[in-house]
């Protein structure tokens, strides 16, 4: 099986030896690393055209002479590799020895799974480790408060419902997916890799790794990552959304989960998931019954605003 990794970089000179190190380095060898460079104004370019000139059988660089973003950006190295399987990286992490090994081996014991995603530990700008967090907490995936419960999660309700969680950055998946062939959608707060998360979930072909393949790093200058605050509070919205539980939530939290849902049920409505409109919607009228009934004042006063502020 060749293996492909799709990396997508802009501005990234302080972190990309460690990164591409990381992935030159695994147990298992990768065949071909793809890196589009997204209009980069520092010495990226430089330092993947080294890359380049010393592996020249393992690097193919794409020099974009405009800024795209990064959904399209993504989509364009995907296109450009040639591997069975990619391995989606960016350009700040960096890998476990054994990432690739390992994915491999998980993929081959669940041969229905298309793509896979992990977690991982969480590295600061000088690439030291962060305790008693991982990418989960940072991307407020309560899968330990869940797996407490002694269900399984229902990926599908989660991402469609709830929020993203999947990140592009551990994901590996097959290149003969057939979405993959056709444009990511531009919808605004949607990136690439929940489009491909929720393509794979909708035939239960999405799998995940609960354990830290790769070292993400939070840092001020990122253009997509999880959160560095007030983790605790979006970890328990986000499980009360999943298990629809909203009893003596402030009105704070009213307000983060209704628009939290108003938001998902926009981008379900474009990507016409019916079942999770419907759902959603009952998830709304859900909360704002609570609301009306434990703070009728400000409920309404929230209300009165949100009208008003589609005229001005």
């Amino acid at each position: 099986m060749k293996i492909s990794v799709c990396l997508i970089s802009f501005n990234g000179s302080s972190f990309l030896h460690e990164q591409i190190n990381s992935i030159i380095a695994q147990s298992v060898p990768v065949h071909e690393i793809i890196v589009s460079d997204d209009a980069s104004s520092d010495n990226t370019l430089s330092i993947l055209n080294n890359y380049s000139l010393k592996f020249p059988e393992l690097f193919k660089i794409i020099n974009n002479k405009f800024n795209i973003g990064a959904v399209r950006n993504i989509e364009k190295a995907i296109q450009a590799s040639s591997g069975d399987l990619i391995f989606l990286a960016d350009q700040d992490d960096i890998w476990m020895p054994n990432k690739v090994e390992l994915t491999l081996a998980y993929l081959e014991q669940n041969p229905t799974i298309k793509c896979v995603f992990t977690n991982g530990l969480i590295i600061n700008d000088q690439s030291e480790i962060i305790e008693q967090t991982s990418l989960w907490d940072t991307m407020s995936f309560p899968m330990n408060l869940i797996q407490e419960t002694g269900s399984d999660i229902n990926l599908l309700k989660y991402i469609t419902e709830v929020e993203n969680l999947a990140t592009g950055a551990t994901m590996a998946f097959y290149k003969s997916l057939s979405f993959l062939q056709e444009p990511f959608p531009l919808i605004e707060g949607m990136f690439h890799d929940r489009w491909i998360a929720l393509n794979l979930c909708l035939h239960n072909q999405l799998g995940f790794i609960n354990q830290p393949l790769i070292k993400y790093r939070l840092h001020a200058n990122q253009v997509i990552g999880g959160k560095k605050d007030n983790q605790q509070y979006f970890i328990s919205n986000h499980i009360r959304l999943y298990n629809q539980e909203f009893n003596q939530i402030t009105f704070k939290e009213y307000k983060d989960l209704a628009n939290k849902c108003a938001y998902n049920l926009s981008l379900n409505k474009q990507l016409n998931f019916v079942q999770a409109v419907g759902n959603l919607i009952k998830t709304l009228e859900q909360l704002d019954i609570i609301a009306k009934k434990q703070y009728p004042i400000r409920y309404w006063l929230r209300k009165c605003k949100k009208a008003l502020s589609r005229f001005f």
